[in-house]
């Protein structure tokens, strides 16, 4: 996708490995110029409309959305596999402390065939809707349940440490 700032319009390619390399999908045309452009996470994208890219447009006055499809006849019959691989979750592999602490794990995955709690085609981005669950492994969550308490007994230390110099820092 190509945008210009204080350009009305927006273009949007394919990119091929054969020739022509960049080929022309879509535009749209307006007569206001955008300040900005936010594109949608791939999950609030239509699989049932061939939806590959959703924008959010700003304009002086307005927010717009901006859909991009691509020409497909069967999209709103059979799931389009080829443009819609597997996507990240909304679902976290590990914590915070498990992350600065220096572990590392693949992104869980999600396909978007079947995405759960749809609006109009679309998965609902909003945080309360019903997200697909993920496999939980027992051996997982047992690992992060010690992991906390170990964390929590350190921090608990640390606050009867400085409650006890608060207390003599008084009593003096």
């Amino acid at each position: 996708s190509t945008q210009s700032t204080w350009d009305g319009s927006i273009r949007f390619f394919e990119l091929w490995d054969n020739s022509p390399p960049l080929v022309a999908l879509n535009q749209t045309h307006s007569n206001q110029p955008q300040k900005g452009l936010c594109m949608l996470p791939k999950l609030a994208c239509d699989t049932t409309t061939c939806e590959v890219a959703r924008f959010l447009k700003l304009e002086n006055n307005a927010v717009l959305p901006i859909s991009f499809q691509c020409p497909r006849k069967q999209a709103a019959q059979e799931f389009q596999s080829d443009v819609y691989p597997d996507t990240f979750s909304n679902v976290p592999v590990m914590q915070a402390s498990e992350f600065f602490g220096g572990a590392t794990a693949p992104p869980n995955m999600l396909s978007m065939e079947h995405t759960g709690d749809r609006v109009g085609g679309a998965v609902s981005l909003n945080p309360a809707s019903s997200a697909p669950e993920a496999k939980v492994d027992p051996q997982m969550v047992e690992k992060k349940v010690v992991a906390l308490r170990e964390e929590l007994a350190a921090e608990e230390a640390i606050l009867d440490k400085m409650e006890a110099e608060f207390a003599a820092l008084n009593a003096s």
